[in-house]
Order: structure tokens, then sequence, then C-alpha cells
């Protein structure tokens, strides 16, 4: 079983919930998975300080999200794609 690691910023995990959630009404095959669970984990931590500086590092700090290919296959059947 194989596991792919991707690093993306907050920045980066912001767009791609937003174009793979929100834009596309949940239809892009794998938004359950559970790299997806942890990315929207991720910004829920978004601090509460209104401070430019402390947003700013929060947004682009990397985080490694790892998922099992075998686990996004059966997540891609399921959906029919």
């Amino acid at each position: 079983m194989a596991t792919h690691k991707i690093t993306l910023t907050r920045y980066g995990i912001a767009e791609v919930l937003k174009w793979c959630i929100e834009r596309n009404h949940k239809n892009i095959p794998g938004t359950d998975s559970a790299a997806f669970q942890l990315m929207q984990g991720e910004l829920k931590k978004k601090p509460d300080s209104s401070d430019y500086f402390t947003l700013h590092q929060f947004w682009k700090e990397p985080v490694t999200a790892t998922e099992n290919a075998k686990e996004a296959e059966t997540q891609m059947e399921k959906k029919g794609h």
C-alpha cells in the first residue's frame, strides 16, 4: 500500500477546499477522505487574533497531509469516477 504526502501552506489548503468543496458543491471525488478532513481541521486551528503578522504566519505555514493511496482509490470507486 502506497502513501502519498502532500505539503501545502494553509493558503493552499484554503484554495483546495474552496474549489473542491464549496465551488464544485462536493462533486469532486474523495472530498470526504481522511486527507480532506485533516485539511479542514487545519483551518479550524486559525488563531482568534486580528494581528496581521500572527495571521500571516499561520496562513503561510506549510502543512503535510498524508493519504493512503488505496483509500483514495476506494473513495473514487464509491463515487463512480
